[in-house]
């Protein structure tokens, strides 16, 4: 069998050993990349060895192979007379079966991501809210003189949000920029967790910023109408 390079990093297996499943083994001829994942590595192996030391019953329809066409052009018709010759025998591209394998993993793991994600975005919204609201209660007496001298509460409500989508952005600047700066890095030391930033989700992650930054405000700006000005000057 072939097994992934990662497989021979971390746990030393060289070629000619052999991997053990009770009574039965498998060679290890070569070693592949890229098939390093989270939760699981990807193997070759003839289907009679597969077959045999996995005791699989050989149902041959569940199995697929790579075929590499010199025109590709001439897909349609090499897959028409495929189906010609092998009824029952169906032909998808590259990108159909990455799609589909793509959508199967995300189908097992997506609800969990989902939960870190909420988790993440209520983390982020309690952090950023007690930031802004420590940064607000320690300069209540600030507040209370511009309360003094006439500057209205909408006007001091826009000086907390101005300050919360600063700090916001900031924040997000500094996360994204080291997200990218590290991942390359992140990737090499742990191959399993493949990291890919697009665009999109870092459009997606400033709009969660600023709307946590939005919320995280709030708080703040109900304690300031609550700002006596006249108890700046006691005492």
């Amino acid at each position: 069998m072939v097994v992934d390079i990662e497989m021979h990093n971390r746990y030393g297996v060289q070629i000619g050993d052999k991997l053990i499943k009770g009574t039965r083994s498998l060679i290890v001829v070569g070693f592949s990349s890229g098939g390093d994942f989270i939760y699981t590595q990807v193997a070759f192996a003839t289907l009679e060895s597969t077959i045999e030391f996995l005791q699989l019953e050989p149902i041959t329809q569940r199995t697929f192979f790579v075929l590499t066409l010199h025109d590709p052009s001439q897909r349609d018709v090499v897959a028409s007379r495929i189906e010609l010759v092998a009824p029952g025998v169906n032909m998808v591209s590259g990108e159909e079966f990455a799609g589909e394998t793509r959508d199967r993993i995300l189908s097992n793991i997506l609800p969990i991501l989902i939960v870190v994600l909420i988790v993440a975005f209520v983390v982020g919204l309690a952090v950023a809210g007690l930031t802004i609201y420590t940064a607000t209660v320690e300069k209540s007496r600030e507040y209370g003189i511009l309360k003094a001298e006439g500057f209205t509460n909408p006007y001091l409500y826009r000086v907390v949000f101005e300050q919360s989508m600063v700090t916001g952005v900031l924040g997000f600047l500094l996360g994204a920029g080291f997200t990218v700066a590290i991942a390359q890095f992140a990737q090499d030391a742990v191959p399993q967790f493949v990291v890919w930033v697009r665009w999109q989700d870092i459009v997606g992650i400033a709009g969660a910023t600023l709307l946590m930054a939005l919320v995280a405000a709030y708080i703040p700006v109900r304690r300031l109408s609550n700002i006596d000005p006249v108890m700046v000057f006691k005492g």
